[in-house]
């Protein structure tokens, strides 16, 4: 009970319901220490330390991640078993967990050197962190995903990136939103590691991940509440795959809107540079600004040399929205 306690959220409308009970359970870890012997405790060590240590460092609310700190650093004085304690003490104390995102991206990929503690920091991010309502809070968990993966590569390949490859097509869109940007956050760092054996991808996981902005498009699913986010950070997605100068077949079989239609065979670059150019088109400023950002990396990375057929109607396109006669986000765009 405790243990769930410890990461209880409930969503009422725009706001969540809960920190009171993560408190009140940090509380009650904290008496454990004061209560008991380290014997009668032994069986649950494990346990207790790991949830600790998450809600310390992950919990949105400031006075929660100090109390998590409070207790563990409680028992760690009198029970004197939980693993690693004193060198995780002088990492997650009362200053560094104060900015949450310093206890993100900072104190949390520290705490994962220590193999008891990453992978299940990893697996609370993506159950309750990913698809969190506060958007914040899912920017923060892609990066800080992003880090810990670093500290086991082959985890993150293995068991991350096909969980996130399923979530980027959730119904909820929050949890779309967290998907694709932990993705490419992660694609990122993976490249950037080289690490033998979780990178080059394998051919299966890259065609997956180019299949990822086609597949939003075909199923509709920038539409609605959040549209505009999903927009965002699948720009953020082309992005890190041009910086990760991920492979671009010439061309690619993509599903199609209309139901039972077979697949069809499209220029790779073209189908990108249509769904790019869609973005760039948008009402909001900051969906345009993202996407012109991935445009410059994308045209960077993948456009090597001119093809009057791919580039030239681009051009023209472009020049054809400087009209006066458009409306003001397509000419901005």
């Amino acid at each position: 009970v405790v243990l769930k306690a410890l990461c209880y959220s409930l969503l009422k409308t725009n706001h969540s319901v809960g920190a009171h009970v993560r408190d009140a359970a940090c509380y009650v870890c904290w008496a454990f220490a004061r209560a008991y012997k380290p014997s009668d405790l032994v069986d649950y060590v494990a346990e207790v330390s790991q949830q600790l240590v998450i809600t310390a460092v992950f919990d949105r609310e400031v006075n929660v991640r100090r109390a998590a700190a409070a207790a563990f650093q409680e028992c760690v004085g009198r029970l004197g078993t939980f693993p690693h304690g004193i060198d995780i003490i002088q990492k997650a104390d009362y200053f560094s967990l104060s900015v949450r995102a310093n206890a993100f991206t900072v104190v949390a990929p520290q705490i994962a050197e220590y193999n008891e503690y990453c992978h299940p920091m990893i697996e609370h991010l993506l159950e309750h962190k990913m698809g969190h309502w506060d958007s914040d809070i899912r920017v923060l968990t892609s990066k800080t995903l992003a880090l810990l993966v670093a500290r086991s590569p082959l985890y993150g390949v293995q068991v991350v990136l096909p969980k996130l490859l399923a979530t980027c097509f959730a119904p909820m869109s929050d949890e779309r939103h967290g998907s694709i940007l932990a993705l490419a956050e992660i694609v990122l760092q993976l490249s950037q590691m080289n690490h033998p054996g979780a990178w080059p991808l394998s051919a299966e996981l890259l065609e997956e991940i180019r299949q990822v902005m086609p597949k939003l498009e075909t199923e509709r699913l920038y539409r609605g509440k959040g549209g505009e986010k999903i927009r965002m950070a699948v720009c953020r997605l082309v992005h890190c795959m041009a910086d990760a100068a991920l492979p671009m077949p010439e061309f690619s079989l993509y599903a199609r809107a209309i139901a039972r239609a077979p697949p069809q065979k499209v220029r790779t670059l073209g189908r990108y540079q249509d769904s790019l150019e869609g973005h760039v088109m948008q009402l909001l400023p900051k969906v345009q600004e993202a996407a012109v950002q991935a445009f410059r990396a994308f045209a960077g990375q993948y456009y090597t040399a001119w093809a009057e057929d791919l580039h030239g109607p681009l051009l023209q396109r472009l020049r054809e929205g400087l009209a006066h006669d458009k409306t003001p986000n397509v000419r901005r765009g």
